[in-house]
């Protein structure tokens, strides 16, 4: 050992004095340039380097060994596997000329600050203290898998290099303290799976290089702080987190993860107990959260997510106990929540959002317990929210969505606890909201809707309080409501629908609690089908501005109320109201009123005269006679007490049914008319006796009867016979008592024949007015 001492160099001998002492030996000149040439004054050979590590050194009093050199070079290799280092070493601005091998060594606190090495292998490494490698540059592999360090590792300001294979390697590693790795420049793949850090992972304006492969794969790593990001950090190729457990928070604000049409940031399966934030950052990839949970928010403000034609998000199970929050974030590409659960509220106010041929956003299935913020919001390609439960409000105001031709918001069977606000939103292609539950209002006042067919599909819609489609709403395409459930209240009140020639609402099987209000400038171009429908309340219906069909065939109201004159047909087919409001100025044309089955209490106005009433309910016969329209009529007005108006009624009913007899029974119809009314006018049978009693007295008061043996002549009474010959069943004994002459006979023949008519159309008329009435 001595004789190889002797071969030692004046600064070999130095650095041995000196680790006792525990002095740094400095030798550094004006910088480690790599082209600078190294001589005998600053060389050290690694095998002294071993000799003075693994000597034991007496320590002089109050000193404590260590080596300590700055601005050397090292030339050879430096081989500690499986020693055991008892002092602490540390090399300031050193030149390695081969990778140092500590590989299953046992020492205490290692200083590689600002040194050059071709690579380090310390796999299994076992450090009672800290791996400082600050401004390290490494050209080769560095390589700390299954390492022990009690205390931190430092990679501040350091550059590792090796494009073609991993830079830096810490899988299954243990750090006591912090990994710091602000400022960290690497090409190639940075590892740090399975490893386990019990302080933070601060990755603060480092830079990650390795296109096309794995900038950073941290997968199943335990980090007990913060993952912080700060200060413009970039990652060329994946970052990928999966599994990891965060003991805090993950902090990348402003930062820069770059993998063009792969992951980019891939969290799948990660767990956090803090807060997920990439705020004002840039993810060129798809940005992977699937069955991540997060103790505290996700915040995505500002961001920017790039994968066009790609995922840009996925978040299929995501669990976020703090929100999740993507104010005036901008994504190109789908943005996918599927199954997830944020337990307070969802925020993507100001967010953009485009896929043309695909989902822009998806979040079939997902609960969010708060409110939902979708305001200011736009998105090119289909939105979705089908299955999802939202406790608190869907706010879509002031939100564009475009997929024309198409759906563009899909929110079937949706439940939101409370409001979904709407207004002043535009959609290009279809809502579509089938079997959806909203708790509270539904507003789309001022929205404006467009789509080729379908624009509006809400069948078997609930909506707790009130659908308010009012003051400025617009629909282009057909808007159906089919089996839909209002609780309150649905409003039209200028709103406008246009289908041309087609059906502009359908709302067949709807139910609302209250009022149905489409009046005060309501527009309906095309059919609007109310068939059936009901409403607790009010049906108020402006029909001036409606040039379709407007089919009310078995509504049930209690008020109907229809105002304007329509330019197409009205069809209150079986309806059943109890006040009908149809002034006579808001009738349609004849032949466009269907009135068959409909029934009512009452008629408005009220004071509108018996025979104008009978030309509305002609103007809604289009196709012939059809006598419940005049029954109704009646009852009506016989239940208001106006029975001499309801004997009219029933009078018109029965002349416009002869209209449709058969010519042979007409003349019976006639006579019955003419005698009695049909029986709705049965003092006329009392004139029609008093004519023919009249006329039968002056004219036998003229003529004398035949002589006859019986003195009982002299008792004859023109006027008594006269009123015996219209008494066919009862007599009075004047036609027994007296004969006339054959033609004076002939007549006296034809007043009881006349009788006889006259009261079986009596009877006839009565019993028809009695039996129908």
């Amino acid at each position: 050992m001595a004789t190889a001492r002797q071969r030692w160099t004046q600064l070999e001998r130095r650095l041995w004095t000196a680790v006792r002492r525990g002095d740094e030996v400095e030798v550094r000149s004006d910088g480690t340039d790599p082209t600078h040439i190294w001589g005998p004054t600053r060389t050290v050979r690694a095998e002294v380097i071993r000799e003075l590590l693994l000597t034991p050194h007496t320590p002089l009093p109050g000193r404590v060994p260590s080596l300590q050199l700055s601005g050397a070079r090292i030339t050879g290799a430096l081989d500690l596997e499986h020693a055991r280092i008892d002092v602490p070493f540390g090399f300031d601005e050193c030149w390695f000329d081969e990778p140092i091998n500590l590989y299953a060594a046992r020492t205490r606190t290692i200083y590689l600050q600002g040194c050059r090495i071709p690579g380090m292998y310390a796999e299994e490494l076992r450090a009672d203290g800290e791996l400082n490698l600050r401004g390290l540059l490494c050209t080769g592999r560095l390589d700390v898998d299954n390492t022990h360090i009690s205390g931190p590792l430092t990679l501040t300001n350091a550059q590792l290099s090796n494009p073609e294979g991993v830079a830096l390697s810490a899988d299954s590693a243990e750090f006591g303290g912090e990994m710091l790795c602000n400022g960290v420049r690497t090409r190639g793949e940075t590892r740090l799976a399975g490893a386990h850090i019990k302080g933070n992972l601060d990755l603060t304006g480092a830079s990650l290089t390795n296109p096309g492969g794995d900038a950073l794969w941290a997968d199943s790593a335990q980090i007990g702080g913060d993952v912080t990001a700060f200060g413009g950090f970039h990652a060329v190729g994946r970052t990928c987190l999966s599994d990891a457990t965060i003991g805090r928070s993950i902090l990348a604000p402003n930062a820069i993860f770059d993998n063009g049409d792969g992951p980019a940031l891939q969290c799948d399966g990660i767990r956090v107990a803090g807060s997920l934030s990439v705020s004002a950052s840039t993810l060129i990839g798809e940005f992977v959260l699937t069955g991540a949970q997060i103790g505290g928010s996700v915040l995505l403000r500002d961001t920017v997510l790039s994968n066009p034609g790609g995922y840009a998000f996925s978040g299929q199970g995501l669990r976020s106990a703090g929100g999740m929050f993507g104010t005036d974030l901008q994504v190109a590409g789908a943005f996918t929540l599927f199954g997830a659960h944020i337990t307070a509220t969802l925020s993507f106010s100001g967010a953009t959002m485009a896929n043309p041929d695909g989902n822009a956003f998806a979040a079939d299935g997902t609960v969010v317990e708060g409110n939902a913020f979708f305001d200011d919001f736009s998105a090119t390609g289909q939105v979705r929210l089908p299955g999802a439960h939202i406790r608190g409000q869907l706010n879509l105001e002031r939100a564009a969505f475009g997929n024309a031709a198409s759906i563009a918001v899909f929110l079937d069977g949706i439940i939101v606890g409370k409001d979904i606000v709407a207004g002043h939103c535009r959609i290009d292609g279809e809502l579509h909201i089938i079997n959806a539950r909203v708790e509270g209002d539904l507003v789309l006042s001022a929205a404006l809707l467009v789509n080729e067919g379908d624009a509006l599909t809400a069948d078997s819609l609930t909506v707790g309080r009130t659908l308010d489609c009012s003051r400025g709403f617009s629909c282009t395409g057909e808007m159906s409501l089919s089996g839909a459930t209002i609780g309150h209240q649905l409003s039209l009140r200028g709103a406008t629908l246009r289908h041309p020639g087609k059906f502009a609402l359908r709302a067949s099987h709807l139910t609302v609690g209250a009022d149905i209000f489409a009046d005060e400038d309501f527009t309906a171009h095309g059919t609007i089908e109310l068939s059936p429908c009901r409403a607790t309340g009010t049906i108020s219906l402006a029909t001036e501005n409606v040039d379709g069909t407007v089919d009310l065939t078995r509504a049930r109201a209690d008020t109907l109320w229809l105002t304007g004159k329509p330019g197409g047909p009205i069809l209150l087919i079986d309806a059943t109201v109890r006040v009908l409001e149809h002034h006579p100025e808001d009738w349609p044309d004849p032949d466009n009123l269907d009135l068959q089955g409909l029934t009512y209490s009452s008629l408005q106005p009220i004071e509108l005269p018996v025979g104008q009433w009978l030309k509305w309910l002609r103007r809604g016969l289009p196709d012939g006679y059809r006598p419940q329209p005049y029954a109704q009529l009646a009852t009506m007005l016989r239940t208001v007490g106006n029975d001499r108006d309801s004997r009219v009624v029933l009078l018109a009913r029965q002349r416009h049914r002869r209209r449709h007899l058969p010519l042979w029974s007409k003349p019976w119809g006639w006579l019955q008319d003419l005698a009695v009314g049909y029986g709705y006018v049965p003092w006329r049978a009392a004139g029609w006796l008093g004519v023919l009693w009249l006329a039968g007295w002056l004219y036998f008061r003229t003529q004398q009867p035949l002589p006859q043996p019986s003195p009982s002549t002299s008792d004859y009474q023109p006027a008594l016979y006269a009123l015996d010959l219209l008494l066919p069943v009862l007599s009075i004994g004047q036609r027994s008592a007296v004969h006339f002459p054959a033609p004076a006979q002939a007549i006296a023949v034809l007043i009881t024949v006349c009788s006889w008519i006259l009261g079986i159309a009596v009877l006839a008329g009565l019993t028809r007015a009695l039996t129908r009435n």
